[in-house]
């Protein structure tokens, strides 16, 4: 028996045995403690009359919160009277086992939270790297015709510049010009020159030329800015908890005993079953089910989302570089109030126009709401406007409605009293299933133009699934422009012909008459392929068009070729860009995202990968060009470490990286040739050389010591040892020698370094 619970059995015998007048009195003992099913080891419990007194500290290691007021001093040590604590908690003592079982409410044994938003990796390392690059495309046609684009870019402290130029029908025209400031901790995003700047469904939008300041989540994808869901549960004992969202286990837990936090459940946008299933060590089996609509327009409490806008409004962007008219502001702001409320508003302004109003939006149970009321003055008169929109979605239903009015007064920036434009406009849509694997939607929209004109559209869509490789869809409309009512109809059958290669076959009915066409296609892959796309409509004798695509590494290509009244037109796209980067240049594909360029210094064919998708093998130089990377997220970048040549070493073949936006980061995996080294030392004391028996030679490279044992002829040996020159020292006696030792570089595995000699005093 363990001597501390013999102890203890002694102990509490002794206090049985006892009178009762004595049994009032204090006795300390050790007993184990089992808390909430639990065994949690021995610990000295204090034992009186109807009561058990445990070390405070003890149950704050254990993780039980007490008030100060059940705390008591006995023999100058803190312990709680766990009687004091009822009806929270309960405890027995089993006198023959000599253990105080223990049972807490779940209030007093803390807070376990578990978040399941799939946050920010560990591993991510935010880096940014000077490169810039040069993106550029060449339309040729047959008829003569042709046009160039390029966009030139460059990423350095934290900026970039861009600026686009297109030549077409042989004038050129610069396009936008701007630099980019991302603020990440504030998740901001500066724009200093052309920017694209909007308020919403009543406002206009406008390029100027000048400065814009807008709250851009891509910048910090991993910020939580929509309400999510969180629920708490008590759990009174060891359990499995398993989380269900949509049908679907999404996680999968044994936790202790306590309040149970879940946090940030991974919803989709629409409406939501979450079921938390609890099971205890019983056989118990405990569910919380709870419905939550998930929306991506309402905020969470106290986000921000917002631009800002002021400057030179840009008059042409397809035939002028330098047209810039009057000034102009505009400004749109929402914050998110509660977790079902985002209120907002939008102001543009101008030397003849002020326009602007508040906005709200709702979250509903069972949908969205979002509602917007505007007023403009400007030097033609004052107007109002309204615009109000619902919106639900769930796995099997979807249903929405929208409407606008505007009088003939309200203006906005690009939205002017003159210009044309509807008075009021109603659009409504439903998405349903209706059984036997059929898929059905229908819309409707309504719009009256300002001269009181009136235009329809009602339409009506059938998908079903033929096998396992068909696909049937048939659509129907009614639409009517003010001349009258049309209807068109059509039919497509798609068939999947393996791989990425289809057919779709398609009639259809129009005003024009019936038509039918079949196309078979086969789209671009994510990495270097082809793709093609041929048509073929018999209405028009047998006319068939298509084009021929290929990406490689270096860039996209593309053939098309269109007969068109008669005629036959053909034409020829080459796109690609050139990077630079880490000291090289690189010809890739047109760079739209963010890239990477991999370094495995000196080592050649060894294979990338991008999110497990192989990029390609480094070049002679041991590098790689990575592109299409996203920016500010977690993109893992990897090597194939059976590539690399058995003699060199590699400490990692894998890195997690967050390039900044369209700009480049060196993804550096240092490889070490195993070079061993041997040779043999001798020291010169008074012009007599000696040998450092059984001395030590060391070496430090590259702030790392090396070390080797000197033999009985002066024999050393090292393993890695770097090539180049190195601090060296041996031991001769008890007395240091310092000297420099050279390791030269070699094929060998072996570097023979023959016989060192280290000059006492001197150095060599």
């Amino acid at each position: 028996m363990n001597p501390r619970r013999a102890l203890a059995l002694i102990t509490l015998v002794g206090a049985l045995a006892v009178s009762a007048p004595a049994l009032a009195q204090t006795q300390r003992t050790f007993l184990e403690v089992v808390l909430n099913g639990v065994p949690k080891g021995d610990t000295l419990v204090v034992l009186r009359e109807g009561d058990a007194l445990v070390g405070a500290a003890w149950l704050a290691e254990a993780g039980v919160t007490v008030p100060p007021a059940s705390r008591v001093l006995v023999e100058n040590e803190e312990v709680v009277s766990l009687a004091s604590l009822a009806p929270d908690v309960t405890f027995t003592v089993d006198e023959r086992d000599l253990r105080l079982t223990v049972t807490v409410s779940p209030a007093l044994l803390g807070r376990l939270v578990r978040d399941l938003q799939q946050g920010r990796p560990a591993t991510l390392v935010y880096r940014r790297n000077t490169s810039g690059f040069v993106n550029y495309a060449l339309n040729a046609g047959s008829a003569g015709d042709y046009d160039i684009f390029s966009e030139a870019g460059l990423s350095a402290g934290g900026a970039l510049v861009t600026s686009t130029l297109s030549l077409s029908r042989g004038t050129v025209v610069r396009g936008m010009t701007s630099m980019t400031l991302d603020d990440r901790s504030r998740i901001r995003r500066w724009v200093i020159g052309d920017a694209l700047a909007a308020t919403g469904t009543l406002g206009g939008d406008a390029v100027l030329a000048g400065v814009t300041v807008t709250r851009d989540f891509s910048v910090e994808p991993y910020f939580v800015r929509h309400p999510t869901l969180s629920l708490s549960t008590p759990v009174a004992a060891p359990s499995v908890v398993e989380v269900h969202v949509n049908g679907r286990l999404v996680r999968e837990e044994r936790i202790q005993p306590g309040m149970l936090d879940i946090r940030n459940l991974p919803l989709t946008t629409g409406h939501n079953d979450t079921r938390i299933v609890i099971r205890d060590p019983f056989g118990g089996t405990r569910e919380l089910a709870n419905g939550y609509y998930s929306t991506a327009s309402v905020l969470a409490t106290g986000v921000h989302d917002y631009q800002y806008s002021a400057g030179v409004r840009r008059a042409s962007l397809s035939n002028a570089s330098w047209t810039y008219t009057a000034p102009a502001a505009l400004a749109r702001h929402r914050v998110g109030l509660t977790s079902i409320l985002t209120a907002g508003g939008r102001i543009e302004a101008a030397a003849d126009l002020v326009s602007g109003g508040p906005s709200v939006t709702l979250r509903l149970p069972f949908g969205e709401l979002e509602a917007s009321l505007a007023a403009s003055r400007s030097l033609r008169g004052r107007g109002t406007a309204a615009a109000a929109a619902y919106a639900f979605s769930a796995p099997r239903l979807s249903a929405g409605a929208s409407m606008r009015v505007l009088d003939a007064g309200y203006e906005a920036l690009t939205l002017t009293s003159g210009s044309m434009r509807p008075r009021s406009e109603l659009s409504a849509f439903l998405s349903l299933p209706v059984g036997g694997g059929i898929s059905a939607s229908m819309q409707h929209s309504y719009a009256t133009a300002q001269d009181g004109s009136i235009r329809t559209r009602s339409e009506g869509m059938m998908s079903r699934r033929l096998g396992r490789h068909a696909d049937l869809m048939a659509s129907a409309a009614r639409a009517d422009e003010g001349r009258g009512p049309r209807i068109e109809a059509s039919v497509a059958i798609t068939i999947m012909m393996g791989g990425r290669t289809s057919v779709t076959s398609t009639v259809s009915r129009t005003a024009e008459g019936a038509r039918s066409a079949v196309d078979l296609q086969r789209p671009l892959p994510m990495g270097t392929g082809y793709g093609y796309q041929l048509r073929s409509q018999p209405e028009q004798n047998g006319a068939t068009s298509g084009a021929l695509q290929y990406q490689g590494t270096h860039g996209r290509y593309e053939v098309r070729y269109q007969p068109s009244g008669g005629r036959h037109h053909a034409s020829v796209n080459v796109s690609g860009a050139l990077v630079g980067i880490g000291g090289g240049v690189f010809a890739t594909r047109p760079v739209r995202s963010s890239y990477a360029l991999v370094q495995v210094p000196g080592v050649k064919g060894v294979r990338g990968f991008s999110s497990n998708q192989e990029i390609g093998r480094t070049n002679r130089r041991g590098q790689m060009f990575v592109p299409d990377l996203l920016p500010y997220y977690a993109n893992v970048v990897n090597i194939a470490d059976t590539d690399i040549p058995i003699e060199y070493t590699i400490p990692r073949v894998q890195d997690t990286v967050a390039p900044p936006f369209r700009g480049g980061v060196l993804v550096r995996f240092p490889v070490q040739r195993v070079q061993h080294s041997e040779g043999r030392i001798l020291v010169v004391i008074g012009g007599v050389e000696r040998v450092p028996t059984y001395g030590e030679l060391a070496v430090t490279a590259d702030g790392r010591r090396y070390s080797s044992p000197v033999g009985a002829a002066g024999e050393f040996y090292f393993e890695d040892l770097p090539v180049g020159r190195h601090e060296a020292s041996v031991d001769a006696g008890g007395r240091a020698c310092a000297f420099t030792l050279e390791v030269p570089a070699a094929d060998a595995m072996v570097a023979r370094l023959g016989t060192l000699t280290c000059v006492m005093g001197e150095g060599r």
